[in-house]
């Protein structure tokens, strides 16, 4: 914005030098008309661009899980609930595995990493459709991260014992785009 402002009083001088040697009311006229020309410059530069909001989106986290042995975290999207017109969900789903780093202290608090991730390609779904996906356990914490087109989808997360054929938890996961 400075080097604007200085360009404009650079501009300026030199034209006034340049007309110096004419009549008053054509250097006065050139000067406004350089100055009207700058000033619309300098409006056009300095205002921020509005940018388009960006269409609502699903963003739901299942947040770190441990899982036992015989465990699996299985995620389900299920358009069926949208209301009519809604009928082509382009989908997500990303997961995470973490190992333990080190625990310390008295209560023992540990700490995790991230040892192994990845994510499914975009996956479309129509309003017949289910998506089921599983993070096994065994390893150590997982976590599953679920985006969407549409903000008003349902997930939903659930601990299940393969070992057992029951399920041990399940959670609406909650959209946080936008949170």
């Amino acid at each position: 914005m400075i080097k604007c402002q200085e360009l404009a009083a650079e501009l300026h001088l030199e034209f006034e030098d340049l007309n110096s040697t004419k009549g008053n009311r054509m250097k006065h006229s050139k000067t406004i008309s350089l100055s009207v020309t700058l000033s619309l410059l300098l409006l056009l530069l300095g205002s921020p661009l509005t940018a388009q909001a960006a269409p609502p989106r699903f963003r739901a986290d299942s947040g770190v899980i441990t899982l036992g042995a015989n465990q699996v975290l299985r995620i389900t999207i299920n358009p069926a609930s949208l209301p009519n017109g809604n009928v082509s969900i382009r989908a997500r789903l990303r997961w995470m595995q973490y190992g333990e780093v080190g625990c310390s202290g008295m209560p023992l608090v540990c700490r995790h990493t991230i040892v192994s991730q990845g994510e499914t390609g975009i996956v479309m779904l129509d309003r017949d459709d289910t998506v089921l996906f599983e993070v096994l356990g065994g390893a150590g914490p997982v976590r599953a991260v679920v985006e969407a087109n549409n903000p008003n989808l349902t997930a939903m997360a659930v601990v299940f014992d393969t070992s057992t054929q029951r399920v041990i938890s399940m959670v609406i996961m909650a959209n946080t785009e936008g949170d």
